[in-house]
């Protein structure tokens, strides 16, 4: 049998070896091999034994007799081998030594920190600015403190901020828009903090001058005690006079040390929050909290790999789970943020060769993943389902002339639900009409419309009672918006699903979602399942918003037609959005070189009111996809008007509603009113 032999054989190892031990500690005082040999009960084990034990002996021997004959030979190696053995040890030693002196200290941490919140921060794109000339007088040291911009200037007067005026006090420069940094949410409240020279507003400046006071005397007082140590001979004021010449280069040193940064002058307001896509309000929820505190407990920050290379974890597999589940699909894959979603699953699918028609007013992931798809792309104007129609004609009799089968090439229609930049939504049920009738698919993106239309947050498609992966093939969703958390899903069909798995960028070759981001999602999609009535809260809110904002821009209006000649254009605001959209979007109803200057104005006037929205300025959205030596390649580009944002959540009150509305119009009439009327062209 197999099982005894083994075991018999282990048996006989084992007393081998300790015959062997025993047998080498009862000879060690044999003095030679012969004499172990003559031994009774010697064997080859006690022999090697022996041999064994001695050498060291035999090596020492070697060694002084190799010593003797080659000298330097014995000394290169030993300095050789002493170099090895001590480079082996330093490495392996390297990670327990005392990393303390590489650490920033308290003070160095501060000065880095106020370089980069106290000092003037550059906009991460550089902004579009409006160019106002003036023949008698153009600002040179607005252009100086500006460094790299090209805007000229007709300011009586300017500050080192690069805050430019004209005619009479209006701000013709957006750049200072950069400068608000969100510094906490807290539920429906911001945290943020502005340019000092923003604030008109008394309240705020007295709080704010004790602060400064206080900042600038320290500062004197820091810099003063090191222009003092590093140079006591010297008078002060001839040192503060010549510093950079006279000091030597210890002195300089020693400033540059003990020097914190200037501090620049902000000040910081708490404002309601109408500018951020929280719409549910989960963002700052109590139960995401306690949910990634226990997800991060449990596995770490990071998912250390992407979905295929050790990155998948239970909890990615729950949400996709859920998430399908939910949107009443077969499967869902998760992607790590929701940009990547959008972009990756498109350029998944359409490929060089395949067809793309895609709506102008789309965002940016959709028409990143349209350029990175390498495919023939045309456009339709925004929401216009007769222009789409046009774009079908026309790509149908391409292909009879051509004698081309519908089939020969992938062909999707690219829209979005509730566009991000608009406001509006996609009339789905013409757009699935059409789409049936000339044999596409639909790629339909419900980041925005996901928890916040239909009766259950389904989106879009419950709104419009479409039914998933039939009347939308493809439809990806970003966990930023509704959901409070981070991450992208894509659902649909096990095909649909399975074919990005080795195709998507995103999931191939990005890191996976970090754990407690999806269990917070999961959370969020709970409750979302579970309390159906935030939905309808935040509904009714809408509701009342556009209520309440329509009455109110109706009276401004009338107000500005009453103030101003009719031959003239009135700065009238015009609702652009639909009316069942949490993303509410104002804008100028006639067109004006200001617009940019005074979305910007609007703005910061509600900051000061104790409101937080979004002016977003002129932009030009370019739509141009990669050149495919194709002649049904169309390249167009949208051109986005300046507009004011306001985004309604469930966290909102009616009184927070009528306050925010009452700071907007009240803004809009006092930076309206510092612009020139301009006459329509004749």
């Amino acid at each position: 049998m197999l099982f005894p032999a083994v075991h018999q054989l282990g048996f006989q190892v084992g007393q081998a070896v300790s015959n062997f031990v025993y047998n080498t500690a009862t000879k060690m005082n044999m003095e030679t091999v012969a004499t172990i040999r003559s031994t009774n009960g010697a064997t080859l084990l006690d022999a090697f034994g022996y041999a064994f034990l001695t050498l060291p002996g035999l090596y020492k021997t070697w060694w002084w007799n190799l010593v003797a004959k080659d000298p330097l030979h014995v000394a290169i190696e030993t300095i050789m081998l002493m170099s090895i053995v001590y480079m082996m040890l330093s490495r392996s030693t390297e990670g327990y030594k005392d990393n303390s002196k590489d650490k920033l200290n308290k003070r160095e941490q501060e000065e880095l920190l106020g370089e980069w919140k106290h000092k003037m921060r550059a906009p991460l794109a550089p902004p579009a600015s409006k160019v106002v000339q003036n023949n008698n007088n153009n600002n040179n040291n607005n252009e100086t403190s500006r460094n790299s911009t090209s805007t000229t200037s007709t300011s009586t007067s300017s500050n080192s901020y690069g805050y430019g005026y004209g005619y009479g006090g209006i701000d013709v420069n957006n750049d200072d828009d950069f400068q608000i940094v969100v510094q906490k949410q807290e539920g429906k409240w911001l945290t943020v903090t502005v340019p000092d020279h923003w604030i008109t507003n008394t309240k705020h400046k007295k709080t704010q001058k004790k602060d400064t006071k206080t900042a600038t005397a320290t500062t004197t007082t820091t810099t003063t005690t090191a222009t003092t140590a590093g140079n006591n001979s010297k008078n002060d004021n001839t040192h503060k006079e010549n510093n950079s010449s006279n000091s030597n280069s210890n002195n300089e040193h020693a400033i540059t040390k003990n020097t914190t940064p200037p501090r620049r002058a902000e000040t910081e307001l708490k404002v309601l929050n109408f500018c951020n896509f929280d719409f549910l309000g989960f963002q700052t929820s109590d139960v995401l909290r306690r949910a990634s505190t226990k997800a991060l407990n449990k596995y770490g920050c990071g998912s250390c790999g992407p979905r295929g290379f050790y990155g998948t974890i239970d909890v990615h597999l729950q949400l996709e789970k859920n998430m399908a589940r939910f949107c009443n699909t077969d499967q869902a894959i998760l992607y790590s943020d929701g940009a990547s979603a959008c972009s990756s699953t498109v350029a998944a699918f359409a490929k060089r060769g395949d067809l793309l028609v895609v709506d102008e007013g789309v965002y940016e992931p959709l028409s990143k993943g349209v350029f990175l798809s390498r495919a023939n792309v045309h456009w339709f104007r925004h929401n216009d389902v007769q222009d789409l129609e046009r774009v079908l004609k026309e790509l149908q009799a391409t292909d009879r002339k051509l004698g081309r089968k519908p089939t020969a090439q992938r062909r999707f229609i690219v829209v979005e639900g509730l566009y991000k930049n608009l406001g509006t939504i996609a009339p789905l049920d013409k757009i699935v009409a059409l789409k049936h009738e000339y044999k596409y698919r639909l790629i339909l993106d419900e980041s925005f419309s996901f928890g916040t239309l239909g009766k259950t947050g389904r989106g879009v498609l419950e709104e419009h009672g479409k039914r998933p992966m039939y009347d939308a093939e493809i439809t990806t969703i970003a966990l930023e918006n509704s959901l409070g958390s981070i991450g992208g899903v894509t659902v649909g069909n096990e095909e649909v699903v399975d074919h990005q798995r080795l195709s998507a960028a995103g999931y191939c070759f990005s890191a996976s979602a970090p754990p407690f981001t999806s269990s917070a999602s999961v959370e969020s999609l709970r409750l979302l399942e579970e309390r159906p009535e935030l939905v309808q809260r935040l509904q009714s809110n809408v509701k009342y918003t556009y209520k309440r904002l329509l009455e109110k821009v109706e009276e401004h209006n009338t107000k500005n037609n009453d103030n101003h000649n009719t031959a003239c254009y009135a700065y009238n605001l015009v609702v652009t959005s639909d009316s069942r959209s949490p993303i509410v979007v104002l804008q100028l109803e006639r067109e004006s070189v200001y617009e940019s200057a005074i979305m910007s104005g609007i703005m910061r006037e509600c900051l000061q009111r104790g409101v937080g929205i979004v002016a977003s300025t002129s932009a030009f959205h370019d739509n141009d996809v990669a050149n495919t030596n194709s002649t049904t390649t169309t390249m167009t580009a949208t051109v986005l008007a300046p507009c004011i944002r306001i985004t309604v959540s469930t966290l909102h009150t009616k009184e927070d509603t009528d306050a925010a509305i009452h700071a907007l119009i009240e803004s809009a009439a006092l930076v309206t009113s510092r612009y020139p009327v301009l006459r329509p062209p004749e």
